[in-house]
């Protein structure tokens, strides 16, 4: 546990691809992000203006057990 104490945490600042980058710019890969980011990556332009007009319809609701029309 004393190691654990003696590390800086990571403070991060954006994310591209696949990776992390820190407020001193160091990238990490992120392998610990949901299955979106492991599978697609952060910033990806086109799923970002999907995620964009989805929100101008509905930013969320969990409606458990219901579905919506297949686009």
């Amino acid at each position: 546990m004393a190691s654990y104490v003696d590390n800086a945490p990571v403070v991060v600042d954006r994310a591209e691809g696949r990776e992390l980058i820190d407020v001193d710019g160091n990238r990490y890969l992120d392998a610990i992000s949901s299955l979106w980011v492991i599978t697609l990556g952060h910033r990806v332009p086109e799923l970002d203006a999907a995620l964009r007009e989805q929100l101008d319809l509905v930013a969320h609701s969990t409606l458990l057990g219901n579905g919506n029309r297949a686009t």
